[in-house]
């Protein structure tokens, strides 16, 4: 547990998170998981940087040099809190000791369990437990927004200036569902694991 604490990429307080510091105590000798609980932290910690410096903004007032320097926070934002999606499945992939040739995203994680690992039956719970996560809207909206500022140049549909001051603050609250989720599903793989 010590290396991620010494890494200065990582917030001190991903260490009170109760499940992530389990799963560091359990895992933490392990380099393959442990590696991907330092990157899942590491991921966190920017989302959550990239939150605050947003959060203090009122992007009605944002003349056009710091309206760039916001949609570049936002698209940053979005991809990191993202990515601490896909952070999270790497580090369930990993206990799960998964043999698979598929990239390991979090939209595909509920078929990679059920497909290419040793146990399977082990993760049919945790499976269905992702499958929610699939269909909820707070998950299909980061997943929409993250599609627009990817393939902004060809979408018909780009962000608008200035962007709804409530709808900026409902991104910002994706951070906190992506936490919540990223600590349950701790919570889960420290019970369904072997």
């Amino acid at each position: 547990m010590t290396q991620h604490i010494a890494d200065p990429r990582v917030l001190p307080t991903f260490s009170a998170l109760p499940n992530y510091a389990a799963a560091w105590r359990r895992w933490g000798a392990q380099a393959e998981v442990a590696r991907h609980l330092l990157f899942l932290g590491v991921k966190l910690t920017e989302a959550d940087d990239y939150r605050r410096r947003l959060a203090t903004l009122d992007v009605t007032r944002l003349g056009i040099p710091a309206q760039r320097a916001f949609s570049r926070d936002l698209d940053a934002f979005v991809f990191v809190t993202y990515g601490g999606l896909d952070a999270f499945c790497n580090v369930v992939a990993a206990v799960a000791e998964t043999h698979t040739p598929r990239e390991i995203k979090f939209p595909l994680l509920a078929s990679i369990l059920a497909e290419d690992v040793p146990q399977p039956d082990r993760w049919t719970l945790f499976a269905g437990w992702l499958e929610t996560l699939y269909r909820a809207p707070w998950y299909i909206e980061v997943r929409r927004l993250r599609n627009v500022i990817n393939y902004g140049s060809v979408l018909a549909a780009p962000l608008n200036w200035p962007p709804d001051p409530q709808c900026v603050r409902q991104w910002l609250v994706t951070y906190d569902r992506v936490l919540d989720t990223v600590e349950h599903g701790l919570a889960l793989v420290l019970a369904t694991a072997p």
